[in-house]
């Protein structure tokens, strides 16, 4: 062009101007990557940041609670329509004692149907934190609230992956990342004397704490079942049986181990965390995998009238 021209003839060398308006591309190109990079991550922070307010004072109950024990038992990988299907011809303890002192029903557990969140669910209320992402939903990003913060003392037995969900101070009583169910009910055995001994009260005692005790169980063989086959399996059968039979157990050692009035003062409460697929595995949002059976009897509990 004419200007540029000239001013190679009058200065002797090229026009900056094709320098300058390349850098300037170049400029305009990395502020707009770096904007929208900035704007990606804001978005990300606001969505996925954690709906749970920390330092809130729990409400507290005036009323004198209807338990002074709960006995909360999770039989893992135990869905509805996985519960039918095993026991729909067999006797159950579990539909026996709650039909002649408790009340059972159906559940629906929210995706995602895993353990930690479902477990996270029962024990401290709400579903799973979408800040979780931020942890690659291996473990809370946030510090949370639990049944087990707020008893007088608390026994877990079972894996001890679960007590860890919870930052709280529970006597693991198991020490295997996946025991059997025949492991979970000996490690019960070992420590129960001592355990019943504690949960009941040698004299009276004024300043003693108001607030319950918690004795927590999980039972997982029916989830490693499913995960190897499914739950149309022999396997998977045998295993929701047993700990069928383990529940009878568990309540059989209370009891006789515990007085009378304490015994009146004691819940139980069973259910599972998650169902599972009739071919294998949990996770998503299906009948199979949302609906879980629980059953509830003891201390508050009115027996249902039909």
């Amino acid at each position: 062009s004419l200007p540029h021209s000239l001013y190679v003839a009058l200065v002797g060398r090229r026009s900056p101007c094709k320098y300058f308006s390349s850098r300037m591309r170049s400029t305009t190109l990395l502020v707009s990557f770096l904007s929208y990079i900035l704007l990606l991550v804001c978005v990300l922070l606001v969505t996925y940041d954690t709906p749970l307010l920390s330092n809130v004072p729990p409400a507290r109950i005036i009323d004198q609670p209807i338990s002074k024990i709960a006995v909360v038992i999770i039989i893992d990988g135990m869905g509805q329509r996985a519960w039918e299907y095993t026991m729909s011809n067999r006797f159950s303890w579990l539909i026996n004692i709650t039909r002649e002192y408790g009340i059972s029903g159906v559940v629906k557990a929210n995706a995602p149907t895993e353990s930690r969140p479902r477990h996270t669910a029962i024990f401290a209320g709400f579903e799973e934190n979408i800040a979780n992402i931020k942890t690659s939903w291996s473990r809370s990003f946030q510090p949370f609230e639990s049944v087990f913060n707020n008893v007088d003392v608390s026994w877990a037995f079972g894996s001890e992956s679960v007590p860890l969900y919870f930052a709280a101070n529970i006597r693991r009583m198991s020490h295997t990342i996946s025991p059997s169910d025949a492991e979970v009910f000996q490690d019960f055995v070992s420590s129960a004397g001592s355990m019943l001994r504690e949960l009941s009260p040698q004299k009276i005692d004024v300043n003693a704490s108001t607030r319950g005790k918690l004795v927590f169980f999980n039972f997982a063989s029916p989830d490693i079942a499913d995960h190897i086959e499914g739950y149309s399996t022999p396997d998977y059968l045998k295993a929701v049986v047993q700990a069928d039979a383990f529940v009878h157990d568990v309540f059989h050692f209370f009891r006789i181990g515990l007085s009378k009035e304490l015994m009146n003062a004691t819940t139980f409460i069973v259910t599972s965390d998650h169902g599972v697929l009739r071919y294998g595995g949990h996770g998503d949002a299906s009948v199979d995998e949302a609906y879980v059976p629980i059953f509830i009897w003891g201390s508050g509990i009115v027996r249902e009238q039909s």
